[in-house]
Protein backbone atom coordinates (compact mmCIF):
# COMPACT_ATOMS: atom_id res chain seq x y z
CA UNK A 1 0.00 0.00 0.00
CA UNK A 2 1.29 3.59 -0.86
CA UNK A 3 2.86 5.08 2.28
CA UNK A 4 1.70 9.19 2.52
CA UNK A 5 4.89 11.66 3.73
CA UNK A 6 3.85 14.89 5.87
CA UNK A 7 6.40 17.61 6.94
CA UNK A 8 5.83 20.06 9.55
CA UNK A 9 7.09 22.36 11.71
CA UNK A 10 5.88 22.57 15.78
CA UNK A 11 6.79 24.75 18.27
CA UNK A 12 9.26 22.87 20.81
CA UNK A 13 7.91 24.47 23.73
CA UNK A 14 5.76 28.04 24.61
CA UNK A 15 7.66 31.04 22.92
CA UNK A 16 9.85 29.03 20.03
CA UNK A 17 11.90 27.72 18.79
CA UNK A 18 10.49 25.30 15.90
CA UNK A 19 11.28 22.04 14.99
CA UNK A 20 10.69 19.63 12.36
CA UNK A 21 8.66 16.33 12.28
CA UNK A 22 7.94 14.13 9.69
CA UNK A 23 5.02 11.56 9.61
CA UNK A 24 5.39 8.23 7.75
CA UNK A 25 1.34 7.00 7.43
CA UNK A 26 0.75 3.94 5.14
CA UNK A 27 -2.83 4.20 3.83
CA UNK A 28 -4.00 1.04 5.50
CA UNK A 29 -2.47 2.07 9.00
CA UNK A 30 -3.47 0.53 11.91
CA UNK A 31 -1.81 2.12 14.61
CA UNK A 32 0.18 5.52 14.93
CA UNK A 33 3.47 5.62 17.11
CA UNK A 34 5.55 8.39 18.17
CA UNK A 35 9.02 7.40 17.43
CA UNK A 36 11.87 9.64 19.32
CA UNK A 37 15.11 9.70 17.75
CA UNK A 38 18.79 9.11 20.23
CA UNK A 39 20.79 11.61 21.02
CA UNK A 40 22.91 11.22 17.88
CA UNK A 41 20.79 9.66 15.15
CA UNK A 42 18.12 12.52 14.28
CA UNK A 43 15.03 12.48 12.73
CA UNK A 44 16.50 11.36 9.62
CA UNK A 45 19.06 9.17 10.61
CA UNK A 46 19.66 6.40 8.35
CA UNK A 47 18.55 3.92 11.11
CA UNK A 48 15.48 5.98 12.17
CA UNK A 49 14.19 6.02 8.05
CA UNK A 50 14.99 2.46 7.63
CA UNK A 51 13.01 1.52 10.99
CA UNK A 52 10.39 4.15 10.28
CA UNK A 53 10.05 2.06 6.95
CA UNK A 54 9.77 -1.29 8.15
CA UNK A 55 7.19 -0.18 10.76
CA UNK A 56 5.37 1.27 7.22
CA UNK A 57 5.73 -2.15 5.59
CA UNK A 58 3.59 -3.41 8.80
CA UNK A 59 1.38 -0.89 8.66
CA UNK A 60 1.74 0.95 11.48
CA UNK A 61 2.33 4.69 11.12
CA UNK A 62 5.43 7.11 12.85
CA UNK A 63 5.73 10.70 13.86
CA UNK A 64 9.57 11.48 14.05
CA UNK A 65 10.81 14.87 15.03
CA UNK A 66 13.88 16.78 16.19
CA UNK A 67 14.84 18.61 19.50
CA UNK A 68 16.38 21.92 19.23
CA UNK A 69 19.66 20.56 19.81
CA UNK A 70 19.29 18.59 16.09
CA UNK A 71 17.19 20.55 14.06
CA UNK A 72 20.72 21.66 12.46
CA UNK A 73 22.80 18.88 11.81
CA UNK A 74 24.51 17.62 9.01
CA UNK A 75 25.18 13.67 9.06
CA UNK A 76 27.60 11.71 8.45
CA UNK A 77 30.13 13.80 10.75
CA UNK A 78 27.10 15.45 13.06
CA UNK A 79 27.98 15.43 16.77
CA UNK A 80 26.19 17.68 19.27
CA UNK A 81 24.92 17.61 23.07
CA UNK A 82 21.76 16.97 24.12
CA UNK A 83 20.00 19.76 24.72
CA UNK A 84 18.84 20.08 29.00
CA UNK A 85 16.21 17.66 29.92
CA UNK A 86 13.46 19.86 30.74
CA UNK A 87 14.03 21.30 27.18
CA UNK A 88 14.27 17.39 25.90
CA UNK A 89 10.85 16.85 27.96
CA UNK A 90 8.88 19.80 26.93
CA UNK A 91 9.58 19.25 22.84
CA UNK A 92 9.02 14.91 23.07
CA UNK A 93 5.40 16.20 25.32
CA UNK A 94 4.99 19.09 22.30
CA UNK A 95 5.46 16.16 20.00
CA UNK A 96 2.91 14.21 21.79
CA UNK A 97 -0.07 16.73 21.00
CA UNK A 98 0.89 16.86 17.48
CA UNK A 99 0.98 13.29 16.69
CA UNK A 100 -2.36 13.03 19.18
CA UNK A 101 -4.03 15.41 16.36
CA UNK A 102 -2.87 12.94 13.62
CA UNK A 103 -3.80 9.65 15.32
CA UNK A 104 -7.23 10.73 14.84
CA UNK A 105 -8.66 7.41 15.23
CA UNK A 106 -5.79 5.22 15.44
CA UNK A 107 -4.96 3.51 18.41
CA UNK A 108 -1.47 5.81 20.24
CA UNK A 109 1.84 4.26 20.92
CA UNK A 110 4.89 5.93 22.31
CA UNK A 111 8.38 4.95 21.46
CA UNK A 112 11.96 6.40 21.30
CA UNK A 113 15.13 5.00 20.98
CA UNK A 114 17.68 5.10 23.42
CA UNK A 115 18.05 8.29 24.80
CA UNK A 116 14.62 9.01 23.89
CA UNK A 117 13.43 5.89 25.51
CA UNK A 118 14.30 7.26 28.96
CA UNK A 119 12.29 10.54 27.85
CA UNK A 120 8.71 9.11 26.48
CA UNK A 121 9.17 6.69 30.01
CA UNK A 122 9.48 9.27 31.77
CA UNK A 123 6.65 11.75 30.38
CA UNK A 124 4.49 8.59 30.95
CA UNK A 125 5.60 7.91 34.33
CA UNK A 126 4.53 12.07 35.05
CA UNK A 127 1.54 11.09 33.53
CA UNK A 128 1.61 13.65 30.35
CA UNK A 129 0.79 10.63 27.85
CA UNK A 130 -2.88 10.54 28.66
CA UNK A 131 -3.81 9.31 25.18
CA UNK A 132 -1.21 6.65 24.34
CA UNK A 133 -2.24 2.69 24.46
CA UNK A 134 1.04 1.32 25.28
CA UNK A 135 5.62 2.35 25.11
CA UNK A 136 7.75 1.09 22.79
CA UNK A 137 11.38 1.76 24.31
CA UNK A 138 13.73 0.76 21.68
CA UNK A 139 17.39 -0.29 23.07
CA UNK A 140 17.09 1.39 26.91
CA UNK A 141 20.47 2.37 27.80
CA UNK A 142 20.52 1.71 31.41
CA UNK A 143 24.19 2.45 31.57
CA UNK A 144 23.54 5.53 30.36
CA UNK A 145 23.68 7.79 33.11
CA UNK A 146 24.17 11.81 31.57
CA UNK A 147 20.24 12.65 31.70
CA UNK A 148 18.76 10.12 34.66
CA UNK A 149 21.44 9.30 37.41
CA UNK A 150 18.75 6.30 38.02
CA UNK A 151 17.74 5.62 34.50
CA UNK A 152 15.15 2.91 35.43
CA UNK A 153 13.70 4.11 38.49
CA UNK A 154 10.69 5.71 36.94
CA UNK A 155 9.57 2.72 35.39
CA UNK A 156 7.84 1.46 38.25
CA UNK A 157 5.50 4.38 37.52
CA UNK A 158 4.33 3.46 34.57
CA UNK A 159 1.05 1.48 34.26
CA UNK A 160 0.25 0.96 30.66
CA UNK A 161 1.85 -1.83 28.94
CA UNK A 162 5.80 -1.76 27.49
CA UNK A 163 7.89 -3.36 24.26
CA UNK A 164 11.75 -3.03 25.12
CA UNK A 165 13.42 -4.32 21.89
CA UNK A 166 16.97 -4.85 22.51
CA UNK A 167 20.02 -5.79 20.94
CA UNK A 168 21.36 -9.04 22.52
CA UNK A 169 25.20 -7.20 22.25
CA UNK A 170 24.29 -3.68 23.28
CA UNK A 171 27.05 -2.72 25.52
CA UNK A 172 24.81 0.02 26.89
CA UNK A 173 23.01 -2.83 28.39
CA UNK A 174 23.33 -5.88 30.50
CA UNK A 175 20.19 -8.01 29.56
CA UNK A 176 19.79 -10.09 32.38
CA UNK A 177 20.16 -6.80 34.70
CA UNK A 178 17.30 -5.19 32.51
CA UNK A 179 15.05 -8.27 33.18
CA UNK A 180 15.61 -8.27 36.82
CA UNK A 181 14.07 -4.83 36.40
CA UNK A 182 11.36 -5.60 34.17
CA UNK A 183 10.19 -8.30 36.34
CA UNK A 184 9.72 -6.28 39.71
CA UNK A 185 7.40 -3.93 37.59
CA UNK A 186 3.83 -3.96 38.04
CA UNK A 187 3.09 -3.44 34.24
CA UNK A 188 2.87 -5.43 31.44
CA UNK A 189 5.98 -5.89 30.28
CA UNK A 190 7.56 -7.26 27.09
CA UNK A 191 11.28 -7.41 26.12
CA UNK A 192 12.49 -9.13 23.09
CA UNK A 193 16.12 -9.61 22.40
CA UNK A 194 17.90 -9.37 18.96
CA UNK A 195 20.23 -11.83 18.32
CA UNK A 196 23.85 -10.63 18.31
CA UNK A 197 22.31 -7.16 17.77
CA UNK A 198 24.65 -3.81 19.15
CA UNK A 199 23.17 -0.61 20.09
CA UNK A 200 21.93 0.34 16.21
CA UNK A 201 20.97 -2.89 15.71
CA UNK A 202 24.17 -4.03 13.71
CA UNK A 203 25.11 -7.93 13.37
CA UNK A 204 28.28 -10.12 13.39
CA UNK A 205 29.13 -10.35 9.97
CA UNK A 206 29.24 -13.93 10.46
CA UNK A 207 25.93 -14.42 11.61
CA UNK A 208 24.38 -14.72 7.98
CA UNK A 209 22.44 -11.78 9.06
CA UNK A 210 22.60 -8.15 8.10
CA UNK A 211 21.37 -4.88 9.92
CA UNK A 212 18.34 -4.84 6.91
CA UNK A 213 17.40 -8.36 8.62
CA UNK A 214 17.49 -7.19 12.03
CA UNK A 215 15.81 -4.19 11.09
CA UNK A 216 12.92 -6.08 9.65
CA UNK A 217 12.62 -8.38 12.85
CA UNK A 218 12.06 -5.27 15.10
CA UNK A 219 9.52 -4.15 12.57
CA UNK A 220 7.78 -7.51 12.86
CA UNK A 221 7.90 -8.01 16.44
CA UNK A 222 6.53 -4.48 17.23
CA UNK A 223 4.02 -4.49 14.80
CA UNK A 224 2.46 -8.27 16.57
CA UNK A 225 3.13 -6.63 19.68
CA UNK A 226 0.76 -3.79 18.83
CA UNK A 227 -1.98 -5.73 17.56
CA UNK A 228 -1.67 -7.94 21.07
CA UNK A 229 -1.98 -4.45 22.65
CA UNK A 230 -4.77 -3.40 20.81
CA UNK A 231 -6.99 -7.09 21.29
CA UNK A 232 -6.45 -6.68 24.67
CA UNK A 233 -7.38 -3.37 25.10
CA UNK A 234 -10.77 -4.05 22.80
CA UNK A 235 -11.38 -7.24 25.10
CA UNK A 236 -11.03 -5.42 28.59
CA UNK A 237 -13.12 -2.71 26.63
CA UNK A 238 -16.08 -5.34 25.86
CA UNK A 239 -15.71 -4.85 22.29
Amino acid sequence: MPTEMNELQFEAYEGDPKVSSVLECPQDAKALLLFDHGSHSPMRHPLMNNIAEALANNRVATFRFNYPYSESYHLPDWEASPDPLPVLLDTAESALKQAGEFARDLPFFVGGRSMSSQIVTLLAAQGKTKNAMAFVPFVFPMKWRELLKEPTEHLRHIKNPMLFVQGGADDLTVITELQQVLSSLSAPTTLHVVEGADHQYNVPVDSNRTNKDAVIEVASVVSDWIDAVIKDEGNRAGY
